[in-house]
């Protein structure tokens, strides 16, 4: 995800999400400075997307663009995963 155009460096952020009975799934979180333009949204969305399923070969449930300092980071800057999950649902 990181690799796509308009995601910042470092600002991008896998979730596993609450399947219940079901199989295991997860969503993707990444901030870009083009958040709020609705066309580059989706461009984001859908490249994230592909980047992960020739990756690891499983689709996201979603991917969300979120504005920069959105993804909750440690005071070392590693990535919150547990607090991101609120981001994705």
């Amino acid at each position: 995800a990181g690799r796509v155009e308009g995601v910042r460096p470092g600002c991008a952020v896998a979730v596993r999400l609450d399947a219940g009975h079901s199989r295991e799934t997860f969503a993707v979180a990444v901030e870009s400075n083009n958040w709020q333009d609705p066309a580059e949204v989706r461009r984001i969305e859908h490249q994230v997307a592909h980047e992960v399923v020739a990756e690891v070969d499983v689709r996201p449930r979603n991917v969300v663009v979120l504005g920069p300092g959105s993804i909750p980071k440690t005071s070392s800057g590693k990535l919150r995963r547990s607090t991101s999950v609120s981001l994705v649902t």
